[in-house]
């Protein structure tokens, strides 16, 4: 009896993981804007900083939500605040899209950090919000079927001795 687990249990992981990461990248950049707001002595911290992260977990238009709640805050206390924690927020939406979140769900989901971009890209632009949402477990679910599949096929080989020729092998 095969001791791994099914196929659809390890499907289960990835999707549970995936949350998980989701919130880990929540957590940090809420914790970030808090640094932030704290550093640059803005007032509103743990609210602009909650909502920032919470937002963050919405794909595409969430961290726009954020901002927005965030320069609305800060603009009514003195409107330069607002324009240096936008600043603030472009760049960390950047350094979250294209290094730590390809870094939390690849080392996690077993995704490469450009496979997790380049997912997020592709589902975005063939299904929309939903596409960029899942993109990211169901590549993780795609490479995992495929390394099983190839872990199979070579399991078949070793035990049958039946691996295919080289075509430069073969006799024409």
């Amino acid at each position: 009896m095969d001791e791994q687990p099914s196929f659809w249990k390890k499907c289960k992981r990835v999707f549970t993981d995936y949350i998980g990461c989701n919130l880990l990248d929540a957590v940090i950049v809420g914790a970030l804007n808090a640094l932030f707001l704290y550093v640059m002595k803005m007032p509103h911290i743990a609210v602009i900083s909650v909502a920032a992260g919470l937002t963050n977990m919405i794909p595409t238009f969430g961290p726009v939500l954020g901002t927005l709640v965030g320069c609305v805050l800060l603009v009514l206390d003195k409107p330069i605040n607002a324009l240096w924690f936008l600043v603030f927020t472009v760049l960390l939406q950047l350094l979250d899209g294209y290094l730590i979140k390809p870094k939390l769900f690849g080392s996690k989901l077993g995704v490469p950090s450009l496979g997790v971009v380049a997912a997020t890209l592709i589902g975005g632009h063939l299904f929309g919000i939903v596409g960029i949402l899942l993109a990211v477990p169901v590549a993780a679910v795609l490479l995992m079927a495929l390394r099983e599949l190839t872990r199979r096929r070579e399991k078949k080989e070793l035990l049958t001795g039946d691996a295919d020729e080289a075509p430069d092998e073969k006799e024409e």
